[in-house]
């Protein structure tokens, strides 16, 4: 029996997770929060029994949490308007501890248990699109009960699991790479492109084009030019809030603007998604230069004076968060907080090694980085819990690319007969 739970919890459960996580975004998003917490507290558990818990949290890693986690609280009790939002942090609490365990998990797999959760998720991502593909075609003929009677807003759920696929396809990539599958490479990204471009989430085609792009560049260029792009990601964290408030409050209104983006016809209604994007993350920099040290307090983009005034375009300021993960802690947590979160971005994106399989792994991080920002950046609450699970989730598998002695799935892969 004891054998058969080990078996469950360390081969069984990593696989079933990287093959339907593709499928549950479109189903039901919000489940990725459970997944995580089983995942999680699997590891956990599993950790206990080897009397590992120590290795569950990598020192510098924790120490970057642990901080953040300390100033969130205080933040959660130091808002501008003295009303707590503490329950948030408590709820993210749960999520960060089942995070690192879930990548201790998938970082610790055995070699064999990685190339089973690298093929679950190759066909569970491809099942993903397949699946998206026929409810997006069902809703084009009428049929919006597909997903459910009475579904409030399929395209919500569309765009949902087209930002997850896009977040995973350099793990996907990775792994077809490894087993020199170039062809089966090129035809599945050309395939979800052509499969996002007609639909109304123009951000998950960003998304994609961005995994793409950042991995033919950790695949392909030299360690100092990956440094660099890194270099670039991490200034652009720390500058975009300068940037922005750099520009008149009225910017958003100017002809010049209204001009280039009436010309953004790509999608339904990007002009107005664009406008009205600006005009969110120009009132987010002006209010965030207030409290620029500490920030507003914790969550409370819902909140915050002003937001609800509407815009010319008719939509209100602030929308309960600012669509862009950064400002949003620029603005709630402040210096502090918007810090932190570049080093942990450049953690994530550089490279030390030379190896030629240091390659692979990099391309499938900085991939899967760069997606991530764009749908972070564009779309999502940073604190949504769903959101927020499913960034430790594409981790958790992005973690089985890179094992704790340095070895990669492209030196595993390449004695897999093909």
């Amino acid at each position: 029996m004891t054998d058969g739970l080990n078996k469950i919890q360390q081969d069984i459960l990593p696989v079933l997770m990287a093959g339907l996580l593709p499928a549950l975004a479109m189903i039901v998003p919000k489940s990725t929060v459970i997944v995580l917490l089983v995942v999680g507290l699997n590891g956990i558990v599993l950790a206990y029994r080897r009397g590992a818990l120590r290795d569950v949290f990598p020192p510098l890693l924790t120490a970057i949490f642990i901080a953040a986690l300390g100033w969130m609280l205080f933040k959660s009790v130091a808002t501008f308007d003295g009303n707590p939002t503490i329950r948030l942090w408590f709820r993210l609490l749960p999520l960060v501890l089942c995070g690192f365990a879930a990548l201790w998990l998938f970082r610790t797999l055995a070699s064999r248990t990685r190339q089973r959760v690298h093929n679950a998720l190759v066909v569970g991502t491809v099942f993903g699109l397949v699946l998206y593909a026929t409810a997006y075609t069902a809703t084009l003929m009428g049929n919006r009960d597909f997903l459910g009677p009475g579904h409030p807003d399929p395209l919500v759920h569309f765009s949902s699991c087209q930002m997850i696929v896009a977040m995973l396809s350099s793990a996907v990539l990775g792994t077809l790479c490894a087993r020199r599958r170039f062809l089966w490479a090129a035809v599945f990204s050309a395939s979800a492109l052509v499969l996002f471009i007609p639909s109304s989430s123009v951000i998950a085609v960003v998304a994609l084009m961005a995994a793409v792009a950042g991995f033919l560049a950790g695949k392909f260029l030299p360690v100092p030019f990956r440094n660099a792009i890194a270099g670039f990601v991490v200034a652009g964290v720390l500058a975009i809030p300068v940037g922005l408030s750099s520009l008149p409050a009225d910017f958003a209104e100017s002809r010049e603007l209204k001009t280039a983006v009436q010309s953004a016809k790509f999608a339904p209604g990007l002009d107005h998604s664009i406008t009205h994007r600006l005009q969110i993350w120009l009132f987010v920099t002006q209010r965030a230069k207030e409290f620029p040290y500490g920030g507003w307090g914790l969550d409370v983009s819902r909140s915050l004076p002003g937001g609800k005034i509407l815009t010319s375009v008719g939509e209100s300021r602030l929308p309960l968060h600012p669509h862009n993960g950064v400002l949003q802690v620029w603005l709630e947590i402040g210096v502090p907080g918007g810090v932190l979160l570049a080093i942990l971005v450049g953690i994530s994106a550089t490279s030390r090694r030379r190896s030629r399989t240091d390659n692979a792994v990099m391309a499938v991080r900085l991939g899967t980085l760069l997606s991530m920002l764009v749908v972070g950046g564009l779309a999502f609450g940073i604190w949504q819990n769903w959101w927020f699970s499913s960034l430790w989730l594409v981790a958790a598998i992005v973690a089985t690319f890179q094992t704790e002695d340095g070895s990669t799935s492209e030196q595993i892969d390449s004695d897999v007969p093909s």
